[in-house]
């Protein structure tokens, strides 16, 4: 047979196959729409004018006929032209990817037309776009910039490749953007799915291979099923053939791996591809976008749209924890919507209230599919990390978690845990961390997990494993401690106090200990809560000496890492069950300090001396002279906190001689630093100056005789012992190296993270300001240090701190915001049952009701300080309530007010400050005017002014009159 040549007879194949039509691009359909139109409007012109005339019928047929042979011969023509234009070699502007060329492929004879369509032209038509689409448009825009610039940048053929996990709607996104740029490509858009049973539902098994990708690429563009080669190289070369001169976007869905999809690209200049994967496929060639879930308020408007907007908005808070639960992803807020859609009786607190991996399905789609296809291409090693790591203490996964749990190289671990993100089962929460990065399971991938791991772990099994993790978290707890804290020995070196019994994992691992060294009070501060979570799971599976020994390490470290955290009661008593089973008493002895240290922080003063009592006797008993110093210091804390100054100088001076025998240097730099404020609160200010720089060279100072291990520099203790002679220094009015002193403490704290003990000297900071007459800058100090402690709940600095700003509010004449905060702190101290503290408020509510006028309500407040006062045997601060009484009685006309003068006036002769005596004889100056004895008055105010000279002080005299007295504010 003679082939046919090329054009032949074209109308008429174009007539024999009118369902072409809908397949032309929307273009194309214009035109054809424009040249029917224009056929009728001419034939109705015609026949209007040839109806003017005779033979009408006659004209009108031959006119009709002329018309729709017109019609016809004008259609026919603009195809042939659209057909032309797509099949020139050097033409861009291709309509549609189903119209063959006529050119010869390589090698096939002369002569044949190896491309001619037919009708087995398999159609990858892309899918319609999904009516649900929301939010993403900042996506779009970015995706529409990378393929601008990538097609600009001398490439040519943009490879955009989307990944993330399943149901996170990368499929959703690659189609509605091959929508928005669709008329940027005439040549068409071809979509392929690589899984055989679509976008979620399929496992590398069932992805087909890139011979029968090309294979249907191929036919899309018109390549009949006996002309397609059989060798993959030859599809691919017909393949990128068939693309030159085009213009043509492909989107291949739901890739498995980069020998699967790098066949397909369409690396032909005017072309671009796009892929969706779950994991990165490593293409060199592709351009990476990340897609992540939607954000609450998108996931809300979802919700809406599906179920209504009134049942949305009857049921806020069950929509809340809805949203919640979908941790982002829309395919699982659609199945969950379809299900409510779908059982208009259901509320959404029903619902919400049982929701469950289960809960995610409508139909046979399911949100566990698309977690199993990841879960099922991982290898052996990668499978078994994904179920243990559910047994990690927290959501926030380390680093290093998957070596212990797997028992291999902790050089490992990170490779283990970046393959589980590349398979998009674990997200990065934070990089570049000291602790190297973590990671975290999405909610519903973790609760996947987790029944992987009781259905292919045995008890067992599952036990080995989280002895294993519990041991490497003993091992860096142990080693932070140590650095710092060097009198405390980690394990296995000599002079231990505490023989271990527990594995400890790889002790002398560098890899993994490094992860403590570079910054130990900083692990200790991020991973204690950690640890006291390994506590409890290691008392779950009865591992007791795995459990009291960390108990022990928490109880030690708690005064450094501390924090109001009610799960610390569960901690300490799993740990001092597990001692009681082992009959350590040297363990039960150190969590009983725990114990102390916590009620302390708690402000539950009284139980915290209970605690510390029974230490001190378990000490004792068993002659563990160190725990029995280290006790002895915290009782005297109690009793300074509790307002009983000598009586906390006492045990603290028993615990510094303890420890200065024991020759622990760093037992005795904080023993200093505590007697600092009992000598202060007895306004021994030499002594207390004495010992706090002491402290201060011990923790600045170098190793001692001892060794390097005996080594006390500490950067934390130093600057807390700094802000403690800065404080002091400010009492002492030597204001220039206050300042020096708490500015360094402050920069220190910031430094290493302790907001804590920064909130509190960034406090005691602005009270310098106050006393250097700074009044602006030592609010905004004040007002700060308050912010950080009301929003963490600690009770105690709030009250101590609001009732400082009651003060600044009074100087102010801001009488009633002042009462706003006074009595919340006053309500405070009576809980706690800080009966000094009590007494310093009242006498502030007494100066607010005195500015009010409300002088017997003052004068009754100051009557009850004074009995709290004379309790805590705290005479400074009895002095400074009789001055205050006293003028309360100068303004009721009562004569005894210069009695209350001459008592203050005396006690502060007596505390030599000359500064304050003179004030209060100068009104004991008025007084006696008042009663009319002028010798009396004029003796007095010549002995103020004797006093006045030489002294700086110029601060008002009704802030000298409300500063407290006795003992500092601040804690521990």
């Amino acid at each position: 047979m003679v082939p046919a040549s090329p054009g032949r007879h074209r109308v008429l194949r174009w007539l024999n196959h009118p369902r072409r039509l809908v397949r032309l691009t929307p273009g194309q359909r214009r035109r054809f729409i424009l040249v029917i139109g224009n056929t009728i409007v001419t034939s109705g012109s015609i026949i209007l004018q040839v109806s003017t005339r005779g033979n009408l019928v006659v004209w009108t047929l031959a006119l009709i006929a002329v018309s729709l042979i017109t019609g016809i011969l004008a259609i026919g023509t603009e195809w042939l032209i659209v057909e032309g234009t797509n099949q020139s070699p050097d033409s861009g502007s291709a309509r549609g990817p189903a119209w063959p060329r006529q050119d010869q492929g390589p090698g096939y004879p002369a002569g044949q037309a190896p491309y001619a369509a037919d009708t087995t032209t398999t159609s990858l038509e892309l899918p319609p776009a999904d009516p649900q689409f929301i939010g993403r448009r900042p996506h779009l825009q970015q995706l529409r910039s990378m393929l601008a610039r990538t097609a600009n940048d001398g490439r040519g053929a943009p490879v955009l490749a989307l990944y993330g996990m399943g149901g996170v709607g990368k499929t959703s996104l690659a189609v509605q953007f091959a929508e928005e740029v669709r008329e940027e490509y005439p040549g068409g858009v071809l979509y392929l799915s690589l899984g055989a049973a679509g976008t979620g539902g399929t496992t590398s098994l069932d992805a087909p291979d890139p011979a029968t990708s090309l294979g249907r690429l191929l036919a899309a563009l018109g390549v009949r099923a006996g002309e397609v080669p059989p060798e993959e190289e030859a599809r691919r070369r017909l393949y990128h053939d068939r693309l030159v001169g085009r213009r043509v976007l492909v989107v291949l869905d739901d890739a498995k791996s980069a020998a699967q999809v790098r066949p397909l690209l369409a690396r032909v200049r005017g072309c671009a591809t796009v892929i969706t994967s779950r994991r990165p496929l490593g293409l060199l060639e592709a351009d990476p976008f990340t897609v992540g879930g939607l954000d609450e308020d998108d996931l809300r408007e979802l919700l809406i749209r599906q179920v209504g907007a009134q049942r949305v908005a009857g049921e806020p808070d069950a929509a809340r924890q809805i949203i919640r639960a979908c941790g982002g992803l829309p395919l699982a807020l659609r199945l969950v919507a379809a299900r409510l859609g779908a059982n208009k009786h259901w509320t959404l607190a029903e619902l919400a209230g049982r929701l469950s991996l289960d809960e995610f399905r409508s139909g046979d789609v399911r949100v566990r599919d698309a977690i199993a296809v990841s879960y099922a291409d991982l290898s052996a090693r990668s499978r078994q990390a994904f179920r243990l790591l559910t047994l990690f203490p927290s959501v926030s996964l380390r680093e290093w978690a998957p070596a212990p749990l797997l028992d291999i190289p902790v050089a490992e671990a990170p490779l283990v845990m970046e393959d589980l993100v590349e398979a998009q089962l674990l997200e990065r929460a934070a990089r570049g961390t000291s602790n190297g990065n973590e990671y975290r399971f999405h909610s519903l991938v973790r609760e996947y997990a987790e029944e992987c791991l009781t259905a292919e772990e045995t008890a067992e099994e599952q036990r080995a494993a989280l002895a294993r993790l519990g041991g490497a978290f003993l091992t860096l707890a142990e080693y932070a401690e140590h650095l710092t804290d060097p009198t405390v020995p980690r394990h296995g070196r000599a002079g231990g106090t505490l023989p271990s019994h527990a594995e400890h994992w790889h002790v002398d691992d560098p890899d993994l200990l490094r992860y403590a060294e570079y910054g130990p009070t900083r692990w200790l501060l991020g991973d204690c809560r950690r640890v006291g979570r390994m506590v409890e799971r290691a008392h779950e599976h009865q591992l007791w000496d795995l459990c009291w020994e960390m108990s022990v390490v928490l109880a030690r470290v708690l005064e450094t890492v501390y924090t109001v955290w009610n799960r610390w009661d569960d901690v300490l008593r799993a740990g001092l069950s597990a001692a009681t089973r082992r009959g350590d008493q040297r363990a039960e002895s150190i969590i009983q300090q725990g114990y102390g240290v916590l009620r302390h922080y708690q402000d539950r003063f009284d139980e915290a001396e209970q605690h510390f009592t029974v230490s001190l006797h378990l000490c004792q008993e068993i002659g563990h002279r160190p725990g029995e110093a280290y006790t002895l210091r915290w009782i005297g804390r109690s009793h300074y906190f509790a307002g009983h100054f000598a009586a906390a100088v006492h045990d603290l001076e028993n615990a510094l001689e303890l420890s200065r025998a024991l020759g622990n240097k760093l037992a005795e730099a904080r023993v200093l630093r505590d007697l600092c404020e009992a000598y202060a609160g007895l306004r021994r200010f030499s002594d207390a100056e004495d010992a706090i720089r002491t402290a201060l060279e011990l923790f600045a100072g170098d190793a001692v005789e001892q060794g390097a291990d005996w080594d006390v520099r500490q950067p934390a203790e130093a600057a807390r012992a700094r802000r403690d002679l800065g404080v002091l220094l400010n009492r002492r009015y030597k204001f220039t190296e206050a300042e020096e002193q708490l500015t360094s403490a402050v920069d220190t704290l910031t430094a290493l993270g302790h907001w804590y003990w920064r909130a509190s000297a960034v406090f005691d900071l602005g009270m310098l300001r106050l006393r250097q007459h700074r009044p602006i800058e030592a609010e905004a100090l004040i007002r700060q240090a308050y912010e950080t402690f009301h929003n963490s709940g600690y009770r105690y600095w709030t009250a101590v701190v609001g009732r400082r700003i009651g003060m600044l509010r009074l100087e102010q004449g801001r009488v009633e915001e002042a009462v706003e905060y006074v009595l919340p702190a006053l309500e405070t101290f009576q809980q706690l049952g800080l009966g000094l503290w009590e007494s310093y408020t009242l006498r502030v509510l007494a100066w607010a009701r005195r500015e009010e006028g409300r002088l017997d309500v003052a004068d009754q407040h100051l009557e009850d300080a004074a009995t709290l006062a004379a309790r805590y045997d705290d005479p400074w601060g009895l002095m400074r309530v009789r001055w205050m009484q006293a003028s309360v009685w100068m303004a009721q006309g009562r004569p005894e007010a210069v009695r209350l003068y001459r008592e203050a006036a005396a006690t502060a002769a007596r505390y030599e400050e000359p500064w304050q005596e003179a004030e209060i004889l100068a009104d004991l100056a008025k007084a006696l005017r008042a009663t009319g004895d002028r010798a009396a008055a004029a003796l007095a105010e010549a002995e103020a002014e004797a006093k006045a000279v030489g002294t700086t002080r110029r601060a008002s005299r009704w802030r000298s009159l409300a500063i407290g007295g006795g003992r500092r504010e601040r804690r521990g």
